[in-house]
């Protein structure tokens, strides 16, 4: 097991990320040509991407999902398409900036959470009493809308009886093994046993589908350093993680570095693209955070998180049952 220290150094000239296992150096991105190979694909992925900016077409519903503990609100927006919505209510509120964050963070991980946007609720839009959190004066900034899936499906009915979902079809094991190393790495505390703040895609290829990221890098709101999930606040400590993921893949995991390799390229090309994610958000949202470039480089992305986060998630997957 790799039990070691996570630690950053140049080599001549070359970025490559050491891991110490038993006093020994193990090599996890030898070349810097490898790294921006990866990296670059990773790009071409997340660059097929752009965030629209649309207008509501019709009012404000709710809709029933059980995925959530939150109030899902559905709207149809100028691309003819339904969007699930989470307002700005304050200039001060960091809700919708997390989400921009995780959502592009995600597309870099090549995780399938739902394409996003950027949408502009007009206030007729709004019915009169439709709920105490969405007010129409809770519009005057730009909301976060999620991308509707028509064929999701609910995560606890997945669980009800995994193999009517062609689960041995899906990448679904490896799909939660990097969610929850994301919620570890980002410290998601919402999405565990009780609130898994997934949707199940019923596709050719099924997938789940990550959603909901307002309580990640909750540093950001109270300007503390972050922390670890427990583990039982941890995806990885719930039915759905252990009925999808076998006790042998947890083990490989465990055992071997191609994970660990894949946990240090995709934080770096996010931190290579950091820049251009800010810089794309919307103004209207950017005024909350003070510096938001450097606190997230100073936080998630320092080695010494890394590296605890990597630990962690070991260890929660070496005591999973």
């Amino acid at each position: 097991m790799w039990a070691g220290t996570l630690v950053q150094s140049r080599l001549e000239e070359q970025k490559c990320f050491l891991l110490v296992r038993n006093g020994k150096i193990g090599i996890c991105s030898i070349v810097t040509a490898l790294t921006d190979i990866i990296n670059g694909i990773l790009w071409e992925i997340y660059s097929m991407f752009i965030a629209k900016r649309l207008k509501s077409l019709e009012n404000l519903r709710t809709v029933d999902v059980r995925g959530t503990k939150t109030v899902p609100v559905r709207i149809r927006a100028s691309d003819l398409k339904n969007y699930m919505v989470k307002a700005q209510t304050h200039p001060t509120s960091k809700g919708v900036i997390k989400e921009w964050l995780c959502g592009h963070f995600l597309k870099i991980w090549n995780l399938p959470v739902p394409d996003f946007a950027v949408i502009d609720v007009q206030k007729h839009h709004v019915p009169p009493l439709f709920h105490k959190d969405y007010q129409p004066f809770h519009f005057d900034l730009p909301a976060f809308g999620s991308l509707m899936d028509t064929n999701a499906l609910d995560v606890n009915d997945v669980l009800d009886s995994p193999e009517a979902y062609q689960k041995g079809l899906s990448n679904s094991d490896g799909e939660l093994l990097l969610i929850a190393l994301f919620d570890l790495w980002t410290s998601n505390v919402d999405r565990h046993e009780d609130n898994y703040n997934m949707i199940y895609s019923g596709d050719a290829i099924p997938k789940f589908r990550p959603i909901d990221h307002e309580m990640a890098l909750d540093f950001l709101d109270f300007g503390h350093p972050p922390e670890l999930q427990t583990e039982n606040e941890s995806l990885i400590d719930s039915v759905l993680f252990r009925t999808y993921v076998s006790a042998k893949r947890r083990k490989k995991v465990i055992s071997d570095t191609e994970h660990f390799d894949q946990f240090v390229d995709k934080t770096t090309a996010i931190r290579e693209h950091l820049p251009r994610i800010i810089s794309t958000m919307p103004a209207e949202w950017q005024t909350p955070i003070f510096n938001l470039e450097n606190r997230l480089l100073e936080t998630i992305f320092a080695p010494d998180w890394l590296d605890k986060t990597w630990r962690t998630y070991l260890s929660y997957l070496n005591t999973s049952k």
